[in-house]
């Protein structure tokens, strides 16, 4: 009897769990003219979607966390506090990314999402991109997500043609698939932030 109650408990819990899954996916915009445009003024952007079953949760948040001289400090409501489902797709949350230079040595970064004409900015070292936040293991809507980080990746030497150069290595940062609260322990990574969000 008990060993039946056991397996009713792992069943269910992993039943629970699977429907809690979030994914998050990525994307870049299609306008030929917008990625001129980008790329002439040194403009970066990224579209995060997350989506799931979202069964019991009514709203959530989003935490800016930003590692400087490898610190990290979380700053609140870069959304409204209160969000709910029923203001979007019920199973869709869809968050707009854009930096652009606002000085040579700094860029600010604004934040959008497509149920409120609200934005939170920033400004921050230059030389940085949007980048995946990967995981070994999926997220659920129980956790903290690290959904989209803006670095400058791993700094390493490169020598070519007998002088050195700093390479901005950020396929190697992204494929380690660490949570980003590790990135200050890595040698070569220099400040950086990460947006995460919470569902309530």
């Amino acid at each position: 009897m008990k060993k039946t109650l056991l397996l009713l408990f792992l069943f269910a819990t992993t039943v629970l769990s699977a429907q809690n899954v979030v994914n998050i996916q990525y994307s870049d915009s299609d306008d030929p003219v917008w990625k001129l445009y980008a790329k002439a003024q040194n403009c970066h952007y990224m579209r995060v979607t997350l989506s799931g079953d979202f069964s019991g949760k009514t709203r959530y948040r989003v935490f800016q966390n930003v590692c400087r001289d490898r610190h990290i400090t979380t700053q609140k409501d870069v959304l409204p506090e209160r969000f709910y489902w029923s203001s979007i797709n019920d199973s869709i949350i869809t968050i707009d990314f854009l930096s652009y230079p606002v000085t040579p040595d700094s860029v600010k970064i604004v934040t959008d999402n497509s149920a409120y004409d609200i934005s939170k900015s920033m400004e921050f070292a230059s030389g940085g991109i949007f980048m995946e936040t990967l995981s070994e293991e999926p997220y659920t809507t129980w956790q903290e997500i690290p959904f989209i980080a803006y670095t400058s990746g791993i700094i390493e030497p490169i020598v070519i043609e007998g002088k050195s150069y700093d390479a901005q290595k950020f396929c190697k940062l992204r494929d380690m698939k660490l949570h980003p609260i590790k990135w200050k322990d890595i040698e070569g990574v220099s400040d950086y932030i990460y947006f995460s969000i919470i569902f309530q």
